[in-house]
């Protein structure tokens, strides 16, 4: 006697591709909004700047136009870039280990690249939003200008337009309606919201306690100059030394910042510094004698050095 076991079928839940053009280029907006508040860093070479946002666009209309494809190819394809996005990453990371931003943003940026290249269904598009509001944040902590206050705006904007057409989108699948063109929806809801949350940010911003200590001051320093293809040195700091010692680490970089005149503008000319003169404690006949200015730091730094020792 032979025992069967019933045949279970289990439910294979088969995700359905998302049809709408209008959440795509929202999505799309969003992202390049995001990828131009990192290159326009400073950081990256022309060359970035022109790739990364065109292979994104690239993709969004490759992942559109194959949504209903297994795209078996396309994904090994996608897994050997990562890999080798990986391994520039590390590369990069061997020359600067004392400031990671900039090959974790590079490394960020390429892997969105790859990313955008598959985006069946609307749980990817909602991955990519997040992938766009993480690289507006790290455009915040390589920016020095006050002009990442434009694109954080601008993704404010059309991250508004992502969550409008995908809570639209999911209400067409749940009534079983097909994807269809919305008329009205921006001037109607995406930019009256937007305008609610910004008049909200600034009312609150009013409303916080601003503390005196809490004010920030800008460095005397430039904004990026371009080194000129004269230049072979190097930007070499003594303070960092490598791990486990060693000769001092020396690091090239495209731009640097340029040290510019702005003390002397507020405060004038620098002045010759006065002699130190003894006071009238030590007697009249020194009174007359004075000591020079390097002559009492080496004095200053023997008596710290005294300390040290002791």
């Amino acid at each position: 006697m032979r025992l069967r076991l019933p045949d279970l079928k289990l439910p294979v839940s088969r995700r359905r591709p998302e049809d709408s053009v209008e959440l795509r280029a929202w999505v799309l907006a969003a992202v390049l909004v995001g990828e131009a508040a990192v290159l326009v860093s400073g950081y990256f070479d022309a060359v970035t700047g022109v790739l990364v946002p065109l292979l994104t666009t690239v993709a969004f209309v490759v992942s559109h136009n194959r949504r209903r494809e297994k795209n078996v190819f396309i994904k090994v394809l996608l897994a050997f870039a990562a890999l080798a996005a990986l391994a520039m990453f590390f590369r990069e990371l061997l020359s600067s280990l004392y400031d990671t931003r900039v090959p974790l943003a590079r490394l960020f940026l390429w892997v969105q690249v790859i990313h955008a290249f598959d985006l069946p269904v609307r749980k990817d598009l909602a991955y990519s939003l997040v992938s766009g509001l993480i690289l507006i944040a790290v455009g915040a902590t390589l920016s020095t200008s006050l002009w990442y206050g434009v694109f954080a705006l601008a993704f404010l904007l059309c991250a508004l337009g992502v969550l409008v057409q995908m809570n639209l989108s999911e209400a067409r699948e749940r009534a079983g309606i097909e994807s269809t063109r919305s008329r009205g929806l921006v001037l109607g809801v995406v930019v009256p919201g937007f305008l609610a949350v910004v008049a909200v940010g600034l009312l609150c911003f009013s409303l916080l306690p601003q503390r005196q200590g809490m004010n920030l001051a800008m460095m005397p320093t430039s904004a990026f100059q371009n080194v000129q293809a004269s230049f072979t040195g190097g930007v070499q700091n003594p303070y960092y030394q490598p791990p486990g010692g060693g000769s001092v680490r020396r690091t090239t970089a495209v731009h640097l910042f340029r040290l510019v005149p702005r003390l002397q503008a507020v405060h004038g000319p620098p002045q010759p510094r006065p002699a130190l003169r003894r006071g009238g404690h030590e007697g009249p006949q020194r009174r007359g004698d004075s000591v020079s200015w390097g002559r009492l730091r080496r004095v200053q730094r023997q008596r710290v050095g005294d300390l040290d020792r002791r």
